[in-house]
């Protein structure tokens, strides 16, 4: 799948690996950045009040917090990609910075194989690992 630039964010002319995600039986389509820095997947306010997860409100702030961070919401969230394919998401971090959704390690990546092809910006989403694992490039 090729990086995407996602629509109606003037701040940001840089493809990234951007997937559409659907979470619990909301309609309406939340984009979210594969992110395999994050360790958490994050969901902005907005997100969390629209689809009516809970998480305590108030803002947290003390050594290695950052002053955006309210807190990890509780339970666990019903998600699928624009393709179809569900996950479960949880331990999710609920988080005005950095203002829209990201995918982490320990929920997203737990459920597929994610491979990056940074310099042709392309990524792959699978269920499944390569048979044999990662082809050397002969370019």
């Amino acid at each position: 799948m090729p990086y995407r630039i996602r629509p109606g964010d003037p701040t940001n002319s840089e493809k990234q690996p951007w997937l559409v995600i659907y979470l619990a039986n909301d309609p309406i389509p939340e984009w979210a950045i594969v992110d395999s820095g994050s360790t958490h997947s994050l969901l902005p306010p907005h997100v969390a009040d629209r689809i009516g997860l809970a998480y305590d409100k108030t803002p947290k702030s003390g050594r290695g917090i950052s002053p955006f961070v309210y807190t990890l919401a509780v339970g666990t969230l019903n998600a699928k990609t624009e393709f179809g394919q569900a996950f479960v998401m949880d331990k999710i971090i609920v988080s005005t910075y950095p203002g829209f959704a990201l995918l982490g390690r320990r929920d997203f990546f737990e459920t597929f194989f994610v491979a990056f092809d940074h310099r042709n910006r392309q990524f792959e989403i699978d269920r499944q690992p390569p048979r044999m694992g990662f082809q050397a490039r002969t370019n």
